[in-house]
């Protein structure tokens, strides 16, 4: 590998320590903060110096569809991919060793590029600071790991997925005499 890793934060080099590197994931955050991007062999990553995307992956929702072109007719012009490097984080769930690195956008003149999210929220900040303002974010989390229940005497199961299915399916209950058993808890019928 070149000097790229040398960039990387230590948590990132850790990973990496001891490992042939196999694939790094170049990342961006389109409108609806989706990660999009692509994987490419670490060998070939450390030969490029820039990396290249179509903008209209920020024209796309949510639901695949497309929205409307604020600047006209539909193209696909590149947009320059520049990698933050302190932004490097192993990719533990892949079948091979991988890091992925979120990169900003720029057009090909270098200029960031005014829709992209990460850019926006840096012009954001910067208007804060402009004030002397510090803008403190607290996002909201919002998940279940139980589906809903409002019957006590029901189990406690796990939601539907997005996928239509349960997460980790439950200890099935035990028949007792008294009721049923469950991971260590008695119900009565």
């Amino acid at each position: 590998m070149s000097d790229w890793t040398e960039k990387l934060p230590q948590a990132a080099r850790d990973f990496m320590s001891g490992r042939r590197l196999d694939e790094v994931e170049c990342i961006v955050a389109d409108m609806a903060g989706v990660a999009r991007g692509k994987a490419m062999p670490a060998s070939k990553f450390a030969r490029q110096n820039q990396f290249y995307l179509p903008n209209s992956i920020f024209l796309q929702t949510i639901t695949g569809e497309w929205a409307d072109n604020p600047s006209g007719a539909f193209t696909e012009p590149d947009m320059v991919m520049v990698p933050d490097y302190s932004t490097a984080t192993a990719a533990p769930w892949t079948a091979d060793w991988t890091i992925q690195v979120i990169h900003d956008a720029t057009d090909q003149q270098g200029n960031p590029m005014p829709i992209a999210p990460r850019n926006v929220l840096k012009r954001v900040v910067q208007l804060y600071r402009d004030k002397g303002w510090n803008p403190v974010v607290a996002p909201e989390m919002e998940f279940f790991l139980v589906a809903r229940n409002i019957d006590p005497n029901q189990p406690i199961i796990p939601p539907m997925g997005r996928t239509g299915q349960l997460g980790l399916r439950p200890n099935r209950p035990i028949p007792c005499r008294r009721g049923r058993i469950r991971q260590g808890h008695r119900r009565h019928l």
